[in-house]
């Protein structure tokens, strides 16, 4: 065999393995900041006044609720939706 080729191929099995670590770390890191990224109306880190504020200033929303009530012999469940949307004069 020629030692050149043995040197290429050895080259070529680092190469590889290290494009192959690159790419398990990568897919780690993309998961856990997937998990921690925020979706949606995300109050956390609000004082009072402006949770407030922003519940005050909705203009349009939409709110399911589902309720049951419980009797002596039965059990009834309801589905309620509100729909609200502010008109502008």
């Amino acid at each position: 065999m020629n030692v050149k080729f043995i040197k290429s191929k050895k080259f070529l099995i680092i190469v590889v393995g290290i494009a192959i670590l690159l790419v398990i770390i990568s897919i780690i890191f993309s998961k856990k900041s997937y998990e921690t990224i925020n979706i949606g109306n995300n109050n956390l880190n609000k004082t009072l006044e402006e949770v407030e504020d922003y519940i005050l200033n909705i203009k349009e929303y939409t709110a399911t609720i589902e309720v049951t009530v419980n009797s002596n012999k039965n059990s009834n469940k309801y589905l309620i939706k509100q729909n609200h949307k502010e008109k502008n004069d």
